[in-house]
C-alpha cells in the first residue's frame, strides 16, 4: 500500500468517506448495468417505483451474482478496506446489494419550456465548491448562445433530506424500535457522475462525529421510537456532491449522514 492509500485512510477518518479511484472492474460494472437495464425494459409499475425510492430497485436482483461480483471481484478495493478496518474485521464478500437508480427530475420541480430560473442557476453556483467540475452549460446554466435551458430546478429542501441507513424512517422497510446497522457503506457507479447535481451521492463531511456526539449525549430512544425525522440533529458541514468515474468506488462510514442530489 502506498502513500495514496494512507491519504485515503486519513480522509475517511476525518471526513467519514473517501473515493478509491479505479478499484473495480469496469467490464463487470457494465454487465451489472446491462442486467438492470434489462429489468427496466420489462417495465416497472408506479407502485414499484415509489417503493424503490425508499429502498432498492428490483429486489429480485439484490443477490444476483452478476451484480455482487462488481464488489466481490475487486481485489484492489478489498485491500483498501482491509487496511481501513483491519484484516479480521474486513468483509471478504457481499451477500446483498442495493440498486439505487436516479432519473432526470428526481427531487426537482419541472420548469416551463424555455424559461431559465434563478433557482436552478443558484443551485449550481452553490455546488461549485463541491470538489466536482461544474459545466457552465449544464443544469443551472443561464441562456448563453447555444446553451440548452434546464428542464428542472432542484427542490429547495433537498439538502435537508439526509438519513443514516438502517434507521426507521417514513416509508422504508425498517421497523420502529430496530436499527439495522452494518460495517461499511460502499457505492459503485453504473455510469460516470463527474459533475455536481447529477443524482450524486450527497454526503455531509464529518457528520459521523456529529451523530456520534448526539447519540452519546441523547441516546437512541427518540430515533428508535419515532425515526430520524424526530431528531434535532445539526451538522457542522454543508452537503457535498461525490463525483465518481467508472471504476471508482466511494467508501463511507456507517454513521455518515448522506442523501442524494437532484
Amino acid at each position: 500500500m502506498g502513500d495514496n492509500d494512507a491519504d485515503l485512510v486519513r480522509q475517511f477518518v476525518e471526513r467519514g468517506y473517501c473515493v478509491v479511484p479505479q478499484c473495480v472492474d469496469v467490464g463487470r460494472t457494465q454487465r451489472a448495468k446491462a442486467v438492470i437495464n434489462q429489468a427496466l425494459g420489462k417495465g416497472v409499475t408506479p407502485e414499484d417505483a415509489r417503493q424503490a425510492r425508499k429502498g432498492t430497485w428490483f429486489p429480485e436482483l439484490v443477490q444476483d451474482t452478476r451484480l455482487l461480483s462488481v464488489f466481490n471481484a475487486a481485489p484492489r478495493l478489498h485491500a483498501f478496506i482491509k487496511r481501513l478496518l483491519g484484516e479480521d474485521a474486513a468483509p471478504t464478500s457481499a451477500w446483498s446489494c442495493q440498486v439505487a437508480l436516479r432519473f432526470p427530475g428526481d427531487l426537482c420541480d419541472e420548469l416551463p419550456v424555455g424559461v431559465p430560473t434563478e433557482a436552478s442557476a443558484g443551485a449550481a453556483a452553490q455546488e461549485s465548491n463541491s470538489g466536482c467540475a461544474v459545466d457552465g452549460h449544464g443544469q443551472g446554466s443561464t441562456s448563453a448562445p447555444g446553451a440548452v435551458l434546464p428542464m428542472f430546478a432542484p427542490v429547495p429542501y433537498f439538502r435537508d433530506m439526509w438519513h443514516i441507513d438502517g434507521f426507521p424512517a417514513d416509508g422504508n422497510h425498517n421497523k420502529k424500535g430496530t436499527i439495522r446497522n452494518f460495517t461499511l457503506l460502499v457505492g459503485i457507479p453504473l455510469a460516470p457522475v463527474l459533475e455536481p447535481m447529477r443524482g450524486n451521492l450527497l454526503v455531509y463531511p464529518g457528520s459521523h462525529f456529529d451523530t456520534e456526539r448526539y447519540f452519546s449525549e441523547q441516546g437512541f430512544e427518540q430515533a428508535l421510537a419515532k425515526g430520524l425525522e424526530a431528531l434535532d440533529l445539526r451538522f457542522a458541514s454543508s452537503p457535498h456532491n461525490v463525483c465518481l468515474d467508472l471504476g471508482d468506488a466511494v467508501v463511507a462510514h456507517y454513521s455518515l449522514a448522506h442523501s442524494i442530489a437532484p
